[in-house]
């Protein structure tokens, strides 16, 4: 974990769970792709990642990979 990823603020640290979907996402790009390659639902990773960018404090998918990114979580 990078230097600016420990001194995270607690709204914008990401959990495992969250981590694993951010690397889904950047594997395989569409939610029905993640969802096949997972067996999570299409819904829960539709919630699930707008939880992640709102907490990232990004505005879209591609920021919080960017950002997770910068960061050192992925």
């Amino acid at each position: 974990m990078t230097h600016e990823a420990k001194h995270l603020k607690l709204s914008e640290s990401l959990d495992e769970r969250q981590v694993k979907l951010l690397r889904l996402y950047v594997e395989h790009g569409k939610t029905t792709k993640m969802a096949l390659a997972s067996g999570i639902s299409r819904k829960s990773i539709t919630v699930s990642l707008m939880g992640i960018v709102n907490r990232l404090c990004v505005y879209d998918r591609d920021e919080a990979v960017v950002k997770a990114r910068k960061l050192g979580l992925i």
